[in-house]
């Protein structure tokens, strides 16, 4: 049977393909062989991004829980003085066990131990320190003997906040008032637990330099 040159170039154009497409693979092989060598299977998934994103976010994840547990504690009792020493040592009675509490080195709690009296009635907000002693970080005179209870609850509507320590609210009859946070309350994001035009129930201790909020909460009802 006599073959076309036409029949002829198709036959030789097949052929050519077949060689390249059987010396790509060649190729393939060879270079798979070598990045085995270099890179073990074990080893390969290290080298994607996915793993290196997890690997990171798990060892992120690890250093968060270790500054989590080196985290200072703190700490809020209420009780009775019972003793002052020296300008930053108080003793107090907290139901019925007398416990010593520090405030060395922090010169607004040394003030305010120099104007407590025996038998003032006070809250604390104080941590433990490496030394097991506990040192005041906040404290707040609830009542005295001579001026009684210190102690007022108020209802306002939470307007927000006028800096990092101080709370806006609208009480009855629209008067406008600002008030300065003190203890735990400074150590919480005040704007997640609250929204504008929320209803709060203040607890506020009367100072000399005017109201302090020492807890913040929704009514009940």
């Amino acid at each position: 049977m006599r073959v076309t040159r036409t029949q002829r170039y198709k036959k030789m154009k097949k052929k050519k393909v077949f060689r390249r497409g059987f010396m790509n693979i060649g190729v393939l092989f060879v270079v798979a062989i070598c990045l085995y060598s270099v890179y073990p299977l074990s080893n390969w998934g290290e080298n994607f991004s996915w793993a290196s994103e997890s690997s990171s976010s798990d060892s992120a994840a690890t250093s968060s829980l270790a500054a989590s547990s080196n985290q200072v504690t703190y700490k809020e009792a209420q009780g009775k003085v019972t003793g002052i020493a020296e300008q930053h040592t108080i003793e107090v009675d907290i139901d019925g066990k007398v416990t010593a509490f520090h405030c060395q080195g922090n010169s607004k709690c040394e003030t305010l131990i120099k104007e407590l009296a025996i038998d003032d009635a006070i809250v604390l907000y104080y941590s433990p320190d490496k030394n097991g002693q506990n040192q005041i970080m906040d404290m707040a005179v609830i009542y005295t003997p001579k001026k009684g209870d210190l102690v007022q609850y108020i209802e306002a509507t939470y307007s927000g906040m006028a800096d990092s320590h101080t709370i806006e609210v609208t009480l009855p009859k629209q008067i406008s008032a600002a008030y300065q946070l003190r203890g735990s309350l400074l150590k919480e994001n005040i704007n997640e637990k609250f929204k504008s035009g929320d209803r709060v129930l203040l607890t506020g201790i009367k100072t000399e330099d005017g109201i302090i909020i020492w807890n913040m909460e929704k009514p009940q009802n």
